[in-house]
């Protein structure tokens, strides 16, 4: 009988041990998710960069780019509209002027075309489509390229000491130092994030 008494305690503090480990073991699992949650919603938070202009939210990806949802299209640019308050832009344009309509786009140095990008990647939902071009009365670098006129939509990029915004017609003329600021602030006034 002595012989079944100390196996029935040994099992029992068998079964002991392993219900503390098993505890433990749960407790060590539930402290280090947790941990974790917290972590990285402290973390997260932390590093998500905002900017709000106009009653709009902006949000820098983690690519750099600041970028706003509207109606469902997302859109990424270098800058946010309150990086760009000093750019007037006293023209009329809304996405309509683009809508189904070929937009032709001329530009020549580096940042130019970096500016030309920025604005195909962002008004690219609303033309039919977007093509690189020269302009009527300036000259073209580039001899495959069509030759349009005012009576097309064209955006003409240049890099250029003064900033400035102008339309004539159908062409409007985007110039400044920082060619890409003065592009974002475009695509702001196109959207009609800036008024």
């Amino acid at each position: 009988m002595k012989a079944l008494e100390s196996r029935e305690k040994k099992e029992k503090k068998a079964k002991r041990n392993q219900l503390i480990v098993a505890v433990i073991m749960a407790a060590i699992l539930l402290a280090s998710s947790l941990g974790y949650s917290f972590y990285s919603k402290e973390n997260s938070g932390s590093s998500t960069k905002t900017s709000k202009y106009g009653g709009y939210t902006f949000i820098m990806n983690e690519n750099g780019f600041w970028q706003i949802t509207l109606s469902d299209l997302t859109f990424m640019t270098r800058f946010n509209p309150s990086e760009l308050e000093n750019i007037s832009i006293p023209i009329l344009v809304n996405s309509n002027t683009y809508l189904d309509r070929p937009l032709y786009l001329v530009s020549f140095s580096s940042s130019e075309k970096e500016a030309a990008n920025e604005i195909a990647r962002n008004l690219g939902y609303f033309p039919s489509r977007i093509q690189p071009s020269c302009v009527e009365g300036r000259q073209c670098l580039a001899d495959n390229l069509p030759v349009k006129n005012c009576t097309d939509n064209v955006i003409v990029l240049s890099e250029n000491n003064k900033t400035r915004i102008s339309r004539e017609d159908n062409c409007v003329f985007i110039e400044g130092e920082n060619i890409i600021k003065s592009a974002d602030s475009f695509i702001f006034k196109v959207l009609g994030v800036k008024k």
